[in-house]
């Protein structure tokens, strides 16, 4: 399921969003990359669920929940 969502949902949003985790960022201090990597997963995460319910699959939906 979740290859399934990760082909049908790549936006230019999300290539920006990859383009800025793999270019080599500068951080004042690593808890801010440490904050930024946590934060790009909870969005990824909200963003599955969303793709889940909006695609009628709750088992994958409340799959993802347990794991967030």
């Amino acid at each position: 399921m979740k290859e399934e969502f990760r082909g049908s949902t790549f936006s230019a949003q999300e290539e920006v969003k990859l383009f800025k985790k793999e270019k080599n960022v500068a951080w004042h201090f690593k808890c801010n990359r440490v904050q930024w990597d946590f934060n790009e997963d909870i969005a990824d995460s909200i963003q599955q669920i969303d793709w889940s319910i909006e695609h009628g699959k709750p088992d994958y939906c409340r799959e993802l929940v347990a794991d967030a």
